[in-house]
Formats: C-alpha cells, structure tokens, sequence
C-alpha cells in the first residue's frame, strides 16, 4: 500500500489527527527521512510507535511545513531559544534553502528593518557572496537588558547618508533575552 493511501485511511479512523506528509526533511540536524505531520494527540501511541518503526518521523502538524518546491519538511515552531528558521517565505511561498533563489531573496528584503536574513539562511548563503559588505563591527543587539538597537533608526540612519543604499539586515544570533544582529551593504 503506497504512503498517501495509507495516510487516507488513518486520516477517516483518526479524522482529527489532519496526516499530512513530507518525503523527506530539510531541516538542519534532522534525519532526511520521510515525515508524517499530525496531530499526535489525537493517535494512539501504539501508531505513532508503529509509524517511527518503519522509518518515518513522526512530527507535529502546527509546528512543521514543507517546501512548496521540493515538498520536503522544515521546521516552523521554535525547539530552542537559538532556533531560527531554516527557510524562507519568497513571493508568498515557503521555500527550504536549498529551493530558495538567493539573490531574490536577499533583493526582496533589501532596505527593510522589520526583516531579517535568518542566521542559517546568511550561513547557507554568505551576504558577502551576493555583493554585500558587512556595515557593522559589532552586533546591533536588541532585548531585555537595557540595549536597544533599532532596526528602523539604524535603516533610517544609513539611508540619510546613503539615500541609494541597498542594506540587508541578518539575524546573527538568537537567546533567550536578545537577538544579535547586522546589516550589510549592496556593494554596486
């Protein structure tokens, strides 16, 4: 019996769980395997056990996507305070990275401060490899400790003295209590 008919038939005995399936999975330090997305509250364990035994991973559906080029599954819900996310949403897509066009991507957020290049993102696609220089020696920083970078003043800033600026911003790191972050310049 193939995987979606298999799937249908779990899908009309536990019609609550919504089965949806990945063949394989993008996101990084995961297992490139075949991911069943449901809600597992709604399953017997014995199933979801039974699901794992034969090699597929078995994932929650409110906290995983898949691509819409490749199908693959990636995480979308936080597992750690430094998670960050391992695609993008590209002309109103969710893209894995390796389905994403870089350079479009780093395009379509230039000269906005409310987006920011994930930092596996910038890591899979160094900004310096698409004509961008960093701006900043240090991280701009913004949390719960009294520092208070501002993405929009730091935009505003570099465009009063570069009114044609191409700045991208990259999330460097995350925390518990903070985000590090940098912008970049479109060296043209």
């Amino acid at each position: 019996m193939k995987i979606l008919e298999f799937l249908y038939r779990l899908d009309r005995i536990f019609p609550n769980a919504y089965f949806s399936f990945a063949p394989g999975c993008k996101e990084p330090g995961y297992d490139d395997k075949p991911v069943i997305m449901a809600d597992w509250n709604k399953v017997p364990k014995h199933v979801f056990d039974k699901l794992e035994s034969l090699g597929y991973a078995c994932e929650w559906l409110d906290e995983w996507a898949t691509c819409a080029e490749c199908n693959k599954a990636v995480r979308t819900s936080p597992n750690s305070y430094d998670w960050t996310s391992a695609y993008v949403i590209q002309d109103g897509d969710l893209l894995c990275l390796d389905c994403v066009d870089a350079q479009a991507y780093y395009e379509s957020i230039e000269n906005r401060s409310d987006v920011a290049a994930s930092n596996e993102f910038a890591h899979h696609y160094k900004p310096e490899d698409y004509g961008y220089v960093k701006v900043n020696e240090d991280h701009y920083i913004n949390g719960l400790h009294g520092i208070v970078d501002d993405p929009k003043q730091i935009l505003g800033d570099l465009l009063s003295d570069d009114p044609e600026g191409r700045f991208v911003f990259t999330l460097d790191y995350t925390s518990q209590f903070e985000v590090g972050f940098s912008v970049y310049r479109k060296v043209v």
